[in-house]
């Protein structure tokens, strides 16, 4: 019975998808013959100090979020299983819980723009990450292990949506923005599985905590450095 459901919930799903980022007769839509002009208002948001601060805030987070991911996603058989679960298709739609969380959280950076250049709207997802990726390694209950994948859920969601929406739209070339934004994705899945191999034992789960807070708890701090740093303009190219 969870097995269909899973199967329901993947096929509601792709409808949201086809429907949200697939409009209908936009294969039909013809592009325009001039390029709109960007207001000036517009342009001057786009290549500020903030904006550029927001970039790298955001690229650093996403990659802390990847680290934390493929820290704590090889050992969701473990916890479920000191929980007490013994139903394998239970422990499987329990673990499947954070990955509910992040479409949630995909919706909402689609569907809402308040957090767009908005600092907090970085610092307070990472907050949650940190918070419930080393919680949920430590969970003591299935109530503590359900709340903290909602939490980092929601957070993984949001930090990727910012990391990629800052890489396509501020500044010129979006390209390698958003090639760096993968390039620190892959860093991140690489970094994960090493802090797994050589903080204690292979099942011991603690040490595997407290090294990814510690890993989490210096990007913060160079997060709170960005968050503090004073916005200063960018030096203009010079002629010739």
């Amino acid at each position: 019975g969870l097995f269909l459901l899973a199967a329901v919930v993947s096929c509601v799903v792709w409808i949201l998808i086809f429907r949200v980022a697939v409009p209908p007769m936009a294969t039909n839509v013809k592009p325009p013959d001039h390029t709109p002009e960007t207001p000036a208002h517009t342009i001057a948001v786009l290549s500020s100090p903030r904006a550029r601060k927001l970039l790298h805030m955001a690229w650093l987070s996403n990659m802390l979020a990847f680290v934390a991911a493929n820290t704590v996603t090889p050992f969701m058989p473990t916890i479920t299983q000191a929980l007490g679960v013994k139903s394998y298709a239970l422990a499987t739609a329990l673990a499947s819980l954070g990955s509910l969380a992040c479409i949630g959280g995909f919706l909402i950076t689609t569907f809402w723009t308040g957090w767009h250049y908005r600092i907090r709207w970085t610092v307070i997802p990472f907050a949650s990450l940190m918070v419930g990726s080393v919680a949920m390694l430590l969970s003591h209950s299935l109530m503590m292990f359900v709340c903290t994948q909602i939490l980092y859920g929601v957070a993984v969601a949001m930090l990727y949506s910012g990391s990629i929406y800052y890489s396509m739209h501020i500044g010129a070339g979006a390209a390698e923005k958003a090639g760096m934004h993968e390039g620190l994705i892959g860093m991140g899945a690489a970094i994960g599985p090493g802090l797994i191999a050589v903080a204690g034992h292979p099942d011991a789960i603690v040490p595997k905590a407290m090294v990814l807070l510690l890993v989490l708890c210096a990007g913060g701090a160079v997060i709170i450095f960005m968050v503090q740093r004073p916005e200063l303009p960018q030096p203009a190219p010079a002629d010739g």
